[in-house]
């Protein structure tokens, strides 16, 4: 594997965020995913990324819309 790459479950236990967590910052886009070649079930994220995010403090408060309700 390139050590460029770690997968989610530790880029997960780097960051000190959930499971949940960790799947919604995916889904925002804060944490491209790669497909490991070697295990295509495997998915990766690239370190330098994980880097990014423990410089800035993860957001762990609810989305907000527009109107500043919690979003569904």
């Amino acid at each position: 594997m390139d050590p460029d790459f770690i997968t989610i479950g530790t880029a997960r236990e780097r960051l000190g965020v959930s499971k949940p967590k960790m799947a919604q910052l995916i889904r925002d886009g804060l944490f491209p995913v790669y497909v490991n070649p070697l295990d295509r079930r495997e998915k990766l994220v690239r370190w330098a990324d994980v880097e990014a995010g423990l410089r800035r403090p993860v957001e762990l408060q609810p989305r907000t819309d527009a109107m500043g309700k919690a979003a569904a």
